[in-house]
């Protein structure tokens, strides 16, 4: 394998010192390319820097002006760090001089076996059906950068772009709200493509506390009403990293289901034609919103 080349990108179109809260940034990674991972790099220049995860909605990637993977950065920090807090976002430094980084990861690093975390690396070519703009990535402000601030990214990839034929396959993320009014809700949304890596529940401003999980799928029941601190105490058995349990505050907002909890790729489930179903209970009479962030592979 050749090496990676390791660039650092200009700042995003649209997001410069000074921009405001809701303004929406553009960065384009131009085929070929093989892309491992981007790198958000936020620096506030102030004495009390405020955190990434607060400064960065919503992140978008589109390819051809479709979008396979959507989440905040705060969703997509709680997602990287399922597999580890070593994956979680980073600050170096304090005060003005503090650097923040945070990762959105195509290959993924915390795979046992190489060729699966390679595997998963963004080929952005025409041979996969991208256009000329590549690879488009759109980032939404929640709040104002200051005009000491920045916002720039880092681009991990090689050229290194396999000679197939062979749709490739990767991750999508879907997200996905799901409304809730009562004890329970029934969860009907889930594609029918692609392999089901996991459902991860989170954000939600329901006023009760979720307390376990229905799945079934193909007519068999995988997950049978597991209460959340018994699917947090089998994952991290696992050793999948999921939320501290805790019956107050934000974690207790948060169950997440690892389907490929042995590691292969290859253990996702099979969506096509499984019909599948989920149920999710709460400790009391519940209403608002849950937001589920499905992790699928699949070709696009």
């Amino acid at each position: 394998m050749i090496p990676r080349k390791f660039l650092q990108a200009p700042a995003i179109d649209g997001i410069t010192a000074g921009s405001l809260a809701s303004a929406v940034g553009t960065m384009y990674v131009k085929p070929p390319a093989r892309i491992s991972k981007v790198v958000l790099k936020y620096v506030d220049g102030g004495s009390s820097p405020t955190d990434i995860l607060s400064v960065i909605g919503d992140i978008t990637c589109f390819k051809n002006n479709s979008e396979f993977r959507v989440h905040s950065a705060a969703q997509l920090d709680f997602l990287n760090q399922q597999n580890g807090t070593q994956w979680a976002y980073q600050k170096l430094g304090t005060g003005a001089t503090q650097i923040q980084y945070l990762t959105i990861y195509f290959f993924e690093p915390w795979r046992k076996m190489t060729s699966d975390a390679e595997s998963q690396c963004l080929i952005v070519d025409p041979s996969q059906g991208w256009n000329k703009d590549g690879l488009q990535i759109q980032i939404k402000l929640l709040a104002a950068i200051p005009s000491t601030g920045a916002l720039t990214a880092q681009i991990y990839m090689d050229d290194l772009i396999p000679n197939t034929n062979t749709q490739q396959v990767c991750k999508i993320v879907k997200r996905q709200n799901i409304v809730v009014q009562g004890t329970e809700v029934d969860y009907l949304t889930i594609p029918q493509s692609g392999k089901l890596q996991g459902i991860n529940l989170t954000n939600p401003s329901t006023t009760g506390v979720i307390k376990s999980l229905i799945f079934k799928a193909n007519g068999v029941t995988y997950v049978d009403e597991v209460l959340r601190e018994d699917m947090i105490n089998h994952l991290t058995g696992m050793g999948v990293n999921p939320p501290a349990y805790a019956n107050t505050g934000a974690n207790q907002q948060s169950y997440s289901y690892v389907v490929d909890d042995s590691d292969p790729i290859q253990a996702a489930l099979a969506l096509a034609g499984a019909n599948p179903w989920a149920k999710i209970k709460f400790t009391v009479a519940s209403s608002g919103t849950v937001i589920a962030l499905l992790e699928i592979v699949d070709t696009f």
